[in-house]
């Protein structure tokens, strides 16, 4: 599935935050503290994990969002897979009389100047070609790219509200004197991660802005140079020009039409800096607005539930 990256960054996280959960819910079973630690233990590891999932699936939504509304000149559009050009062949498979591939484009003033050989290999490119826009529609590719994270949001959102609901219940209904640490931990976990986004994305939002602002450079992206030789675009033109005389149809004509449209969109695109500022904006917007709720939220909570613990604290002593 595309566009799951953010699965690498969730999983050496998660990876942690099960590790030291567990490791309380033993000390915890041991001291026979807390009697269900490691059923608690495991509604807190799978409702960390789901938001974390829902939380990565959530940014890389609205990453793919943001790139499609604001880069508009992007080459990711067109990946660097360079559309498939005709060459003209000439006859070069006749075993007597071998013509060579010509130098300029067909003209077909007096006849069909296309030989069996130039007809076969446009044949053959028509295909490809057909196979490179299917590959290289933008569109086709944002709903490629939207499938992963959406389905990961489909399934990780519902179980971490259903898990959340059984580790708060659990809590409220610890039999222990003292209120088992888990929850704690989840809350610091979480607040932690988020404000470590939070920083981070605020951190590169703003040095975009300075970059912009001061005027020191902008950010580009390196890309290969599209070498397109006119030997190369000879082919297309001869299909446009030769169209009546070699009984080519209209579709074969808007075919190498649109072609040479897209070889020169590539050319541009791949051989000029592309300016990453709105790509740079469209990563980190999304990490910011995801990270600061995320760390306001659990930390509001960490701060209520201290309040609750020192009214009763002082209740108890007086």
């Amino acid at each position: 599935m595309n566009n799951l990256n953010f699965l690498s960054y969730l999983i050496p996280l998660g990876a942690i935050g099960v590790l030291v959960l567990f490791v309380v819910a033993i000390v915890q079973q041991g001291k026979q503290e807390h009697p269900a630690g490691f059923k608690q233990a495991f509604f807190t590891v799978v409702s960390m994990v789901m938001l974390m999932i829902t939380v990565g699936s959530l940014v890389a939504l609205l990453q793919l969002g943001g790139k499609q509304l604001w880069v508009k000149d992007n080459v990711t559009a067109f990946g660097f897979n360079p559309p498939p050009t005709f060459a003209l062949m000439g006859n070069v498979s006749s075993p007597t009389n071998p013509v060579l591939p010509p130098s300029s484009a067909y003209t077909c003033k007096s006849s069909c100047e296309f030989t069996a050989d130039d007809k076969t290999a446009f044949t053959n490119w028509k295909q490809q070609y057909h196979d490179w826009q299917d590959q290289n529609n933008r569109n086709l590719q944002l709903r490629r790219n939207l499938v992963g994270p959406l389905a990961f949001l489909i399934i990780s959102l519902p179980l971490y509200f259903i898990f959340m609901r059984l580790m708060e219940r659990g809590a409220k209904n610890e039999p222990g004197k003292r209120p088992s640490s888990l929850r704690s931990l989840y809350y610091y976990f979480l607040a932690f991660g988020g404000l470590i986004i939070t920083v981070i994305s605020a951190g590169s939002l703003v040095n975009t802005g300075l970059q912009s602002w001061l005027k020191i450079g902008s950010t580009t992206i390196q890309t290969p140079v599209s070498i397109t030789s006119s030997v190369e675009t000879n082919g297309l033109t001869s299909v446009i020009t030769c169209a009546a005389a070699c009984g080519f149809t209209a579709d074969d004509v808007a075919l190498a039409q649109s072609a040479q449209a897209d070889i020169k969109a590539y050319g541009q695109k791949t051989s000029r800096p592309i300016n990453s500022k709105a790509n740079d904006v469209a990563t980190e917007l999304p990490l910011f607005l995801i990270g600061l709720p995320l760390f306001w939220y659990h930390f509001a909570r960490i701060r209520k539930e201290t309040q609750e613990q020192k009214a009763q604290t002082s209740q108890v002593t007086s």
